[in-house]
């Protein structure tokens, strides 16, 4: 049970109380006469002195934290506080870390302190591997596994209930953000706690399998998306064992804002760089700012805030929805070994005309055969397939993915690669003497991001 008492006898910014207006000085600071805090005014965020455990037994400073007993795990973050001149609840932004970076790695690189110059308490918390798909945040889930405990999720409230029980966070003004994996969490949390947030910050993150299952409304919210623009991509490792060779945000970017627009209580926007490549939008932190606090809870669809460009060619915004990125085209000739037309087309609908897939899978599908511009040519697939169904029970295997194949539906995002997924896994369970199903998952399991996606190539291994 939350104690709103709990923040008037410990909160410990100047002027602390549970219903104060915020004052004070710094561009864009609030104060009187702000319609948009006119319209929603600022409220404590109760909090919980038991949820800090030992390690904040007294109010947090500026600075990092650790020791901070949560879900099992001793975890840590990075705190900064604004100057004293604000006062009252304030604005609060929780920053996700991105891929070998701490929360004050992503506070620095972001120059969030643009936030704090504003007004903002900004929590950053640490990461610690926790994720499955992409071993930072937990933000991925495979199908099926979307409601299993997750340790971050628990950090998240947990850090949030302990820091208002020290400090004055505006209840009506709480948001989240990240960039990369950060971005991807930040996906995770705006969709499981939109009955808290006012609304994000989703920078360059995967959208697809950070959803609920089955998807919900969500509450009332402003979502800004924001990628580096068309050069956008990452290649590296997680850390602990997980590599892409190269991930593209574009078309994630596009999926996010598709589903934040279609959420009926959600004000969408989005922001794209001028060709930044993977990074943090931070010469438009201010525009960024503006329109956070231009949505507060239960002002997002009912703001006065009129889109406006950023006063910089690093990026222009939009409010409509980001269109998908062009797509490509596979088409496989026939082929003399029945079966193996159905296989290459089915790999190519779902993964080499798949924007978000392609990129990612590229080494595995130069060696599956596809080749060209955005592997479009399967002339290879074709031919290994021919030679490689040479075992009785290969007519059986490319049987069952050409069945697959008929009803098969292949779309957009990482979602879209999953009938060829599910249809692999099935077909091929226990065909160890496939040649077939021998050659796609010995190739899978070269890519260990992709290899946990398709469970039953780890008898190949």
């Amino acid at each position: 049970m939350r104690v709103r008492a709990l923040i008037l006898l410990a909160c410990s910014l100047p002027g602390c109380s549970s219903e104060s207006k915020p004052t004070g000085g710094g561009s864009g600071g609030a104060s009187s006469g702000d319609p948009y805090y006119d319209a929603v005014p600022a409220s404590a965020l109760s909090g919980e002195l038991a949820s800090c455990g030992s390690s904040l037994a007294a109010p947090p400073s500026t600075g990092q934290h650790s020791g901070f007993a949560s879900a099992g795990q001793q975890r840590s973050f990075w705190l900064a506080l604004p100057p004293a001149t604000f006062t009252g609840p304030r604005p609060t932004l929780v920053l996700f870390n991105g891929t070998g970076e701490t929360g004050q790695g992503i506070f620095a690189r972001a120059q969030a302190q643009a936030f704090v110059d504003r007004g903002f308490v900004v929590i950053a918390p640490d990461s610690n591997a926790n994720g499955t798909l992409w071993p930072v945040w937990d933000g991925l889930r495979l199908p099926g596994d979307e409601s299993l405990p997750n340790a971050d999720l628990e950090f998240f409230d947990q850090l949030l209930s302990c820091v208002a029980a020290h400090l004055a966070l505006d209840e009506k003004r709480l948001y989240v953000a990240g960039h990369s994996a950060g971005g991807i969490f930040t996906n995770h949390v705006l969709q499981r706690r939109s009955a808290l947030l006012a609304g994000g910050l989703p920078a360059s993150g995967v959208f697809d399998l950070t959803g609920p299952s089955p998807q919900t409304e969500l509450d009332s919210m402003a979502v800004l998306v924001t990628w580096g623009g068309d050069n956008d991509s990452y290649s590296g490792s997680s850390g602990a064992g997980v590599a892409v060779p190269n991930f593209s945000f574009v078309e994630q970017a596009a999926i996010a804002s598709a589903h934040y627009s279609g959420q009926p209580s959600v004000t969408q926007a989005w922001c794209q760089g001028a060709d930044l490549g993977h990074a943090w939008l931070s010469p438009v932190n201010d525009w960024m700012i503006d329109f956070l606090l231009a949505h507060p809870k239960g002002l997002a669809g009912q703001s006065p805030w009129q889109l406006a460009q950023p006063t910089t060619s690093a990026a222009s915004c939009g409010t409509d929805v980001v269109p998908l990125p062009a797509g490509t085209e596979v088409v496989c000739a026939e082929s003399t070994k029945a079966g193996c037309q159905s296989y290459c087309q089915f790999l190519g609908d779902c993964a080499a005309e798949n924007a978000t897939v392609e990129p990612v899978l590229g080494p595995q599908l130069d060696a599956l055969g596809f080749s060209g511009p955005g592997h479009t040519s399967c002339t290879g697939c074709l031919g290994q397939c021919a030679s490689d169904a040479s075992h009785s029970s290969d007519a059986g295997v490319l049987s069952c993915l050409d069945q697959a194949f008929g009803s098969a539906v292949c779309e957009e995002g990482i979602t879209g690669v999953l009938p060829f997924v599910n249809a692999a896994n099935a077909c091929c369970d226990g065909k160890l003497d496939s040649g077939v199903c021998t050659r796609l998952c010995q190739t899978i399991n070269t890519n260990s991001a992709a290899a946990n996606l398709f469970p039953t190539c780890a008898a190949w291994n």
